[in-house]
């Protein structure tokens, strides 16, 4: 092997690797797909060791001699925070100027042999490969890692579709409660929902190495759920079973397979972790039932509905926390979409509920972080909804909606480089989240605070292009009057006045919560250049 291979360095910093030599970034060994100058960029970033490049002289390197726009140079930047994924963060803007690279890069010197040789042992692993463009591929985390599929409803009824996803939920909520366990959340299992998958896919979309599929039939007073766990990366089935029992038993029946499953992939998950996989919603089934049916309309936005049968899910268990979170939380999302402010009667309620919630919640992570968003958006309580929100990700670091709350109540509180960091651990829980808009605006608001206002433009477009609404039109409007981009707030505003007539510049303090009112001084007059109304 010549010399001068041999004498490339290998750079590396929790976990990454940029190869000079192979002109390959890698992540745990698996090399992550970016094209060729996106990784020049990269190799001229690492060599300046921690120092900004100055964005003229970055595109001079990168493309000498040529006459190059800078919104190519853009372009292959954002390529390159989606190939770091939830590490995006890296890559460091400096507003106005140029980049770094973050980080404490070391350098090791390998052969290409040796790579080569370590590469193949990886393969060799199962490892799915990275993608940076089209349909991502994740890599594996460093712990066993799972997804849950939609269990295929069997009973014959379509209105019964809600209890079989039930089902799977508490699964996956049984499943995250493990600290040695990587869950994929909910919302990204489900997009396979009456699907054709091909598990091998499944696997590489998600970044894990097992998934959980069966199905839940249920015929008059009896239940049969069936499990069959299997590895993502051979399409080798490593488990099945079935458990059949009465109408009464379906706590106990899901406990046997979260159990059971839970034993198989992580045997040093000691036996009382697997006990705390017991807990459910309330140990009653009827107000169960009605929680389900409440949860279901709730997600759809059909926010009456959903709070009737939440009512009567408490009426039947008055200590039944998820109940009276989902409850609160139907305001919450009532007044973020809408952008106008609940009435004084609704907004004592959603307190109420949150309150009750809190307290009843005990180390359930889920209710707590939902109590503490509704306290901090509706409440202005942002102590309490910090401490909440908080003592529910020591709770339960696993679950992706603990991760959206904490960011949220993060960025009201005034710490937006907290709340960029909790949407981004919610990102790679949550990868395929038909809700991740939610993280998405959270995350322009953070990145309007920092004044990274190109940043949050791009977060907030894709927001409104998911979904327009106040929330999504409210953080593009101020994005683009930071970024400059008035004709695109403009456009914003009249979108926003077509959905929302009365909506108005003085709404802004409740639609757009914050406890700085530095912050909501500059939200207020970015609406107004905008030419919202007063």
């Amino acid at each position: 092997m010549p010399e001068q291979q041999r004498l490339k360095p290998v750079y590396v910093c929790q976990g990454w690797e940029i190869d000079l030599a192979r002109r390959e970034l890698r992540l745990r060994g698996a090399p992550v797909s970016i094209g060729s100058r996106a990784f020049e960029i990269i190799a001229v970033l690492v060599e300046a060791a921690g120092d900004t490049i100055d964005k003229y002289d970055l595109m001079g390197r990168v493309w000498p001699g040529a006459v190059v726009e800078e919104n190519t140079l853009q372009f292959h930047i954002s390529a390159i925070r989606k190939a770091f994924g939830p590490d995006r963060e890296m890559l460091k803007t400096a507003f106005g100027h140029g980049y770094r690279l973050l980080g404490k890069w070391t350098i090791e010197e390998e052969s290409a042999p040796a790579l080569s040789s370590a590469l193949e042992q990886h393969r060799t692993a199962g490892q799915p490969l990275l993608s940076a463009a089209g349909e991502a591929f994740l890599a594996l985390p460093d712990k066993p890692s799972i997804a849950v599929l939609p269990f295929q409803n069997m009973s014959g009824d379509p209105d019964q579709e809600y209890f079989a996803d039930g089902i799977v939920e508490d699964i996956i909520t049984a499943l995250t409660r493990f600290k040695s366990l990587f869950v994929i959340a909910r919302n990204s299992s489900f997009t396979y929902k009456g699907k054709p998958v091909d598990i091998k896919q499944v696997g590489r979309q998600l970044g894990v190495r097992y998934v959980l599929e069966g199905s839940v039939r249920k015929a008059g007073n009896r239940v049969r759920i069936t499990g069959q766990l299997i590895d993502a990366a051979t399409s080798n089935h490593l488990w099945a079973e079935k458990f059949d029992g009465g109408i009464e038993d379906i706590f106990s029946l899901q406990d046997q397979v979260t159990a059971a499953v839970v034993a198989f992939i992580a045997p040093a998950v000691e036996r009382a972790e697997i006990e705390r996989t017991k807990r459910k919603p309330t140990d009653r089934l009827d107000s169960y039932d009605l929680y389900l049916r409440g949860v279901a309309l709730q997600r759809r936005g059909s926010f009456e509905e959903a709070r009737a049968w939440l009512r009567k899910a408490i009426e039947k268990d008055p200590e039944n926390a998820r109940a009276y979170a989902n409850l609160a939380l139907t305001y919450n999302t009532q007044q973020a979409v809408s952008g106008m402010a609940l009435s004084a009667e609704e907004r004592d309620e959603a307190i109420r509920l949150a309150n009750s919630a809190a307290n009843l919640a005990a180390d359930d992570a889920v209710p707590l972080a939902q109590a503490g968003h509704v306290l901090t958006y509706i409440g202005r309580n942002y102590d309490r909804g910090s401490s909440i929100t908080t003592e529910a990700v020591a709770l339960n670091a696993n679950h992706a909606f603990v991760w959206l709350s904490r960011g949220w109540v993060a960025f009201m509180s005034d710490d937006p480089e907290r709340a960029i960091e909790s949407f981004d651990r919610l990102s790679r829980l949550d990868p395929l989240d038909p809700n991740r808009r939610w993280a998405w605006i959270g995350r322009a608001f953070a990145l309007f605070c920092l004044e990274r206002y190109l940043e949050g433009y791009e977060w907030a477009a894709k927001a409104v292009q998911l979904h327009a609404e106040a929330q999504s039109l409210g953080a593009l409007i101020i994005n683009s009057i930071g970024a400059g981009r008035t004709d695109d707030a403009r456009d914003a505003v009249a979108q926003l006045l077509k959905l929302h007539p009365d909506f108005r510049v003085s709404h802004s303090v409740e639609a757009f919560r914050t406890r700085s009112a530095a912050t909501q001084d500059r939200i207020l007059k970015a609406l107004q250049d905008a030419g919202l109304p007063p």
